[in-house]
C-alpha cells in the first residue's frame, strides 16, 4: 500500500504528449463533470485519434488538483490489460509465491480504501483481441473511485457512461 500511496500522492503530472494543445472551453469541462455526476463517477472519453482525449484528461487532472477535488491521483498508461498496467506503474506484486487473485484482491482493497478521494485516469484503453470485457475494469467500476478512460473504441460497459469528444 505504501508504494501505491506514495506514487499516487506524489502528483507526478502525466507526461506531455504534444507541444501545442488547444484547450477545450469551460462548457466542455462542465459537460464532462455532468457526465461524471450522472454516471457515479465512471466515464469513457471516446473519440477519433488525434482529437485531444489524452490532453483533455490531463486538463481535467490539472483542474482537479487546483480545486482539490481529489486527494489521490493515478494516471495509467494502458498496455495489454488494465490490471497489468496498474502493477507496472504503481504496484509491485508481493512475490512470486502469491497468487494472481491475491494480488488483485490486495490492489482492489487499496483502491477501495481511497474511495471517492481517488481519481483514476486510464489513457488509451483498448479491448483485447477477442473483444472480451476487461475483468479488472469491471471490478474497478464497482468501487467508489472516479474513473476516466480515454479510448478510440466505442465500448459499452455497465456503469460507465460514454462521453464522445468532438472536434475543436
Amino acid at each position: 500500500r505504501l508504494a501505491l500511496n506514495k506514487l499516487i500522492c506524489g502528483y507526478s503530472f502525466p507526461r506531455l504528449l504534444v507541444e501545442h494543445y488547444k484547450k477545450r472551453d469551460k462548457a466542455e469541462y462542465d459537460r464532462l463533470q455532468q457526465a461524471l455526476n450522472i454516471s457515479n463517477g465512471k466515464v469513457f472519453i471516446q473519440g477519433l485519434s488525434g482529437l485531444g482525449k489524452s490532453e483533455f484528461a490531463k486538463e481535467f487532472w490539472k483542474n482537479s488538483l487546483i480545486t482539490k477535488s481529489f486527494r489521490y491521483f493515478a494516471w495509467i498508461d494502458f498496455k495489454d490489460d488494465l490490471e497489468t498496467s496498474f502493477y507496472q506503474q504503481y504496484f509491485l506484486a508481493d512475490d512470486k509465491n502469491t497468487t494472481e487473485s491475491y494480488n488483485r484482491s490486495k490492489l482492489l482493497k487499496i483502491i477501495n480504501s481511497m474511495g471517492d478521494k481517488l481519481l483514476v485516469i486510464v489513457d488509451n484503453f483498448l479491448s483485447d483481441e477477442k473483444f472480451q470485457r476487461d475483468k479488472f475494469l469491471e471490478d474497478l467500476c464497482a468501487l467508489n473511485c472516479t474513473l476516466l478512460i480515454t479510448t478510440t473504441e466505442n465500448l459499452a460497459y455497465s456503469g460507465i457512461k460514454k462521453y464522445e469528444l468532438g472536434f475543436l
